[in-house]
């Protein structure tokens, strides 16, 4: 898929960066600069879902970042206090949402008509997946993308084993060859970003990885030049 926008760039690699409620204002702006330039130098697609509140001016300024919602609510234009309209985040300037992350989680139902109103509208979707079975029923919905991540390992600083990588990927591409596969918790470093890539993954995420590291914008760099040398061994 992944044909809903032209900010990505479809034979590239993904990485992911998730604010979450970590950080915000003047120091997720300079993270995300900086996240920007690393996109232009690198060619990767690297994404960012920062709070609701910074996504017009965090997409106003960037060149290459590609801006996420962290989650949208499949309401339409009227009645829905307190709720994401999906129509209010594409005009803000985000190019996709993330749904039914770990912290966040839908129905199947609900979920369901969340991509199709996200869809509606050209936003691109990434759902998140904690199993092979739970990627293979996301992938069913006809996502751009399927982020896989064991929520025990979420924040934890350990990454997925090699079966796992292998075996949700392998659900993924059954249902779908052409939905790309990020594959997150614990990442955090080069070499934690090249094995994943290397294994057959598309792309790579992480939060706290970035967001609670003393240096985040070197994470990040560590992190590209990561992803880099795993296309480069996969090869």
């Amino acid at each position: 898929m992944l044909n809903a926008s032209e900010a990505v760039r479809l034979d590239s690699n993904f990485l992911y960066l998730n604010s979450k409620a970590y950080i915000y204002g003047e120091k997720l702006f300079e993270i995300a600069r900086a996240a920007d330039k690393q996109a232009k130098k690198s060619g990767i697609n690297i994404l960012l879902s920062p709070q609701p509140t910074a996504i017009a001016d965090l997409a106003a300024a960037a060149e290459e970042l590609i801006i996420f919602a962290q989650h949208i609510d499949p309401i339409k234009k009227g009645r829905g206090h307190g709720a994401l309209l999906p129509e209010a985040v594409k005009a803000a300037g985000a190019e996709g949402v993330v749904l039914n992350h770990a912290e966040k989680p839908l129905e199947l139902s609900v979920l369901s008509r969340t991509v199709e109103r996200a869809r509606s509208l050209g936003l691109l979707t990434v759902i998140a997946a904690g199993s092979a079975r739970e990627a293979a029923a996301a992938a069913s919905l006809a996502p751009d993308m399927v982020m896989v991540e064991p929520a025990e390992l979420i924040g934890s600083g350990k990454t997925s084993s090699s079966g796992y990588i292998s075996e949700t990927i392998k659900s993924v591409k059954q249902v779908d060859p052409a939905i790309k596969i990020i594959q997150g918790a614990g990442i955090s470093t080069y070499e934690d970003a090249a094995r994943i890539i290397k294994a057959g993954a598309d792309g790579v995420g992480t939060a706290s990885g970035v967001f609670q590291a003393d240096k985040p914008v070197k994470v990040i760099e560590e992190l590209v030049q990561g992803v880099l040398a795993g296309r480069e061994d996969s090869r």
